[in-house]
Formats: C-alpha cells, sequence, structure tokens
C-alpha cells in the first residue's frame, strides 16, 4: 500500500510480510520512505532487526516494488488478445 500526501514529492510504502520460518507468528509491518526519482530516504520493519533499519523484510518489500515495475512495462502473454481465436483469412 503506497501513500503520497498532497504536496509532499515522497511517498511512504507499507507492507506485510510473513516470517519465513514461524508462519504462527504476528504479521510483519515493514515501511519505506521514498522520494520522487526513487531514493530511499528511509526504512524500518516491526521485527527486531528492524530496528537497525536494514532487514529482509524491507529486502522483500524492495524487491516486490521492483518486480511490480517490471511487469507494468512489460506485456505478458495474458496482455495481449489471443491470436489464435482470429479467424484465418482463407
Amino acid at each position: 500500500m503506497a501513500y503520497k500526501q498532497y504536496n509532499c514529492p515522497n511517498t511512504v510504502v507499507l507492507a506485510k510480510v510473513l516470517h519465513s520460518q514461524r508462519l504462527a507468528e504476528k504479521v510483519l509491518q515493514p515501511w519505506i520512505v521514498i522520494s520522487q526519482d526513487g531514493i530511499i530516504l528511509s526504512a524500518h520493519c516491526s521485527c527486531i532487526a528492524g530496528l537497525g533499519e536494514s532487514c529482509t523484510h524491507v529486502a522483500a518489500t524492495l524487491f516486490m516494488l521492483e518486480a511490480n515495475t517490471r511487469l507494468k512495462e512489460s506485456k505478458t502473454v495474458t496482455g495481449v488478445s489471443s491470436y489464435w481465436t482470429k479467424p484465418s483469412k482463407i
């Protein structure tokens, strides 16, 4: 989930991430502040390592953002009309 406040050039991205090995634990909540030109200004997570502002949960959120951006810019097989259902020119 991303928030952009009016008159503010920065965007705040909030995420919910599961623990990698303790699935019964509470969901972690990393957040990232990103400037307009893509520079990471700040990041934090609710896990123990997140207190140092660098953990794998923040990295996972950044990887997800990159994957979504790349997917938006490219066309997938389901994103174009199906060529096999068009009538042939016989």
